[in-house]
């Protein structure tokens, strides 16, 4: 998912920012 966000990103020259540490928090409930 990061990979992908991160590619699509660079194809349509958006500046993007992919937090690893943010990702791998999951919410509970």
């Amino acid at each position: 998912m990061l990979s992908h966000s991160s590619i699509v990103a660079r194809e349509y020259r958006i500046p993007c920012v992919v937090s690893v540490n943010g990702a791998l928090q999951l919410p509970d409930g």
